[in-house]
């Protein structure tokens, strides 16, 4: 059993513990993956599925990319060159046009109170990898948003688009001026479209 299966449990449990009947599950990035798989081992507990700025396997890129992120991470030099070596990744052009923001952001990440061990970095990075929906994504029936940023590089929007033309029950939204971190950049038209899809709102939504 992999890591992301191991989360989806985790959450399920979560939602047990909170005795509810079904949810409307929100993931991100990594998140998605989770929720995909959510869906796959417990499509009783969903009742909505959003999936932001993800992808049904990661790319070849993307696990090289990430295992240089776990070395750099565990070599304990320069933090916050670390941090600003993701938000390139996440992040639009016009993000960095405001050096006030990236310096509180940057400020936030390097006092965050938990910070994730170099060890725990690595495992996500190891099930990130692991990760392959593409052999049951079209069993997943559940009415799905598949989110995107219009400029995301790091979950390229051909993978959102992928999603929703495997997902039997599914619709594209692309989000403009965001890429990666869509919730952070454009976060009112994030939650509008968030809302209005959980509402059932379809008109609001279909891109």
């Amino acid at each position: 059993m992999t890591g992301i299966s191991l989360m989806a449990d985790d959450c399920a449990a979560l939602i047990h513990h909170l005795e509810l009947a079904k949810v409307s599950l929100v993931g991100h990035s990594m998140g998605g993956m989770i929720a995909m798989e959510l869906s796959r081992q417990y499509p009783d507990l969903v009742e909505r599925l959003v999936l932001v700025a993800t992808s049904c396997r990661n790319s070849v890129r993307n696990n090289l990319l990430f295992q240089d992120w776990a070395v750099w991470y565990e070599s304990g030099h320069d933090r916050a060159a670390w941090f600003r070596s993701i938000l390139y990744w996440i992040f639009t052009e016009r993000f960095f046009q405001n050096s006030a923001m990236v310096d509180m952001v940057l400020t936030y990440l390097l006092s965050y109170p938990w910070p994730q061990s170099p060890q725990a970095f690595r495992q996500q990075v190891q099930a990130i990898a692991d990760f392959d929906a593409t052999p049951w994504l079209g069993r997943i029936t559940v009415p799905t948003l598949v989110l995107a940023g219009e400029q995301d590089l790091l979950m390229p929007l051909e993978n959102s688009d992928y999603l929703a033309q495997q997902l039997p029950n599914a619709v594209l939204k692309v989000v403009p001026g965001a890429a990666h971190s869509v919730q952070t950049e454009q976060p009112e038209a994030f939650v509008q479209v968030v809302v209005d899809f959980c509402k059932g709102e379809a008109d609001a939504f279909c891109a």
